[in-house]
Protein backbone atom coordinates (compact mmCIF):
# COMPACT_ATOMS: atom_id res chain seq x y z
CA UNK A 1 0.00 0.00 0.00
CA UNK A 2 1.39 3.83 -1.05
CA UNK A 3 1.41 6.22 1.65
CA UNK A 4 1.95 9.02 -0.77
CA UNK A 5 -0.99 12.08 0.18
CA UNK A 6 -3.24 12.77 -2.58
CA UNK A 7 -1.58 16.01 -3.54
CA UNK A 8 1.36 14.38 -4.35
CA UNK A 9 0.11 11.55 -6.67
CA UNK A 10 1.40 13.92 -9.63
CA UNK A 11 1.21 11.44 -12.97
CA UNK A 12 -2.67 12.38 -13.44
CA UNK A 13 -1.55 16.03 -13.90
CA UNK A 14 1.41 14.88 -16.38
CA UNK A 15 1.17 11.26 -17.23
CA UNK A 16 3.14 8.09 -16.75
CA UNK A 17 5.84 8.32 -19.29
CA UNK A 18 7.78 11.81 -17.36
CA UNK A 19 10.08 11.86 -14.74
CA UNK A 20 8.79 14.95 -13.09
CA UNK A 21 11.02 17.00 -10.08
CA UNK A 22 9.22 17.60 -7.46
CA UNK A 23 10.15 20.80 -4.68
CA UNK A 24 8.19 20.77 -1.65
CA UNK A 25 8.90 23.66 0.46
CA UNK A 26 6.76 23.53 4.26
CA UNK A 27 7.24 27.22 4.77
CA UNK A 28 7.32 29.00 8.30
CA UNK A 29 9.47 25.67 10.13
CA UNK A 30 12.74 27.87 10.04
CA UNK A 31 14.32 31.02 9.20
CA UNK A 32 15.23 30.73 6.17
CA UNK A 33 11.54 29.36 5.15
CA UNK A 34 9.63 31.91 6.87
CA UNK A 35 10.99 34.73 4.49
CA UNK A 36 10.50 34.90 1.01
CA UNK A 37 14.23 36.21 -0.07
CA UNK A 38 16.17 32.67 1.58
CA UNK A 39 13.12 30.57 -0.12
CA UNK A 40 13.06 31.84 -3.17
CA UNK A 41 16.73 31.37 -3.18
CA UNK A 42 16.32 27.97 -2.16
CA UNK A 43 13.52 27.11 -5.16
CA UNK A 44 16.52 28.55 -7.66
CA UNK A 45 19.27 26.18 -6.57
CA UNK A 46 16.99 23.01 -5.94
CA UNK A 47 15.81 23.64 -9.73
CA UNK A 48 19.49 24.41 -10.79
CA UNK A 49 20.40 21.57 -9.09
CA UNK A 50 17.94 19.15 -10.36
CA UNK A 51 17.79 20.76 -14.43
CA UNK A 52 21.53 21.16 -14.77
CA UNK A 53 21.52 24.55 -14.54
CA UNK A 54 24.73 26.81 -12.88
CA UNK A 55 23.22 28.44 -10.01
CA UNK A 56 26.02 30.71 -9.28
CA UNK A 57 24.25 33.78 -11.15
CA UNK A 58 21.76 33.54 -8.33
CA UNK A 59 20.14 37.47 -7.69
CA UNK A 60 20.36 38.58 -3.96
CA UNK A 61 17.60 41.15 -4.27
CA UNK A 62 13.98 40.62 -4.67
CA UNK A 63 12.81 42.05 -7.75
CA UNK A 64 15.77 39.97 -9.91
CA UNK A 65 15.35 36.70 -7.91
CA UNK A 66 11.79 36.83 -8.92
CA UNK A 67 12.46 37.17 -12.46
CA UNK A 68 15.30 34.39 -12.44
CA UNK A 69 13.11 31.75 -10.93
CA UNK A 70 10.68 32.91 -13.76
CA UNK A 71 13.58 32.29 -16.08
CA UNK A 72 14.08 28.87 -14.61
CA UNK A 73 10.47 27.54 -14.79
CA UNK A 74 10.76 27.33 -18.59
CA UNK A 75 13.78 24.54 -18.06
CA UNK A 76 11.21 22.23 -17.26
CA UNK A 77 10.34 20.29 -20.61
CA UNK A 78 7.36 17.51 -21.08
CA UNK A 79 9.80 14.54 -20.39
CA UNK A 80 10.99 16.26 -17.39
CA UNK A 81 8.24 18.97 -15.75
CA UNK A 82 8.69 20.75 -12.70
CA UNK A 83 5.89 20.61 -9.74
CA UNK A 84 6.44 23.09 -6.54
CA UNK A 85 4.58 22.58 -3.53
CA UNK A 86 4.29 25.61 -1.13
CA UNK A 87 2.97 24.66 2.04
CA UNK A 88 1.47 27.09 4.51
CA UNK A 89 2.08 30.60 2.68
CA UNK A 90 0.37 32.22 5.34
CA UNK A 91 3.73 31.07 7.48
CA UNK A 92 5.79 33.37 5.41
CA UNK A 93 7.26 37.12 6.86
CA UNK A 94 4.80 39.66 5.00
CA UNK A 95 8.24 41.24 4.95
CA UNK A 96 9.29 42.15 0.89
CA UNK A 97 5.56 41.78 0.47
CA UNK A 98 5.14 38.41 0.59
CA UNK A 99 1.44 37.52 1.58
CA UNK A 100 1.13 39.89 -1.86
CA UNK A 101 2.44 36.84 -3.77
CA UNK A 102 3.61 39.19 -6.51
CA UNK A 103 6.67 37.03 -6.17
CA UNK A 104 5.07 33.84 -7.56
CA UNK A 105 3.76 34.40 -11.64
CA UNK A 106 0.21 34.43 -12.26
CA UNK A 107 0.63 32.39 -15.49
CA UNK A 108 3.18 29.03 -14.88
CA UNK A 109 4.83 27.70 -18.07
CA UNK A 110 3.13 24.73 -19.72
CA UNK A 111 5.84 22.75 -17.99
CA UNK A 112 5.49 24.01 -14.67
CA UNK A 113 2.60 23.40 -12.12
Amino acid sequence: MTLIPPFLQVEPWIGATSSPVLILRFLGTSPDSSSVIPMLTSLCQQICYNYNVPNDDIPEDLSPLVQHLKNLFLVATESKPLILFLDSLDQLSAADGAHQLAWLPVELPPHTK
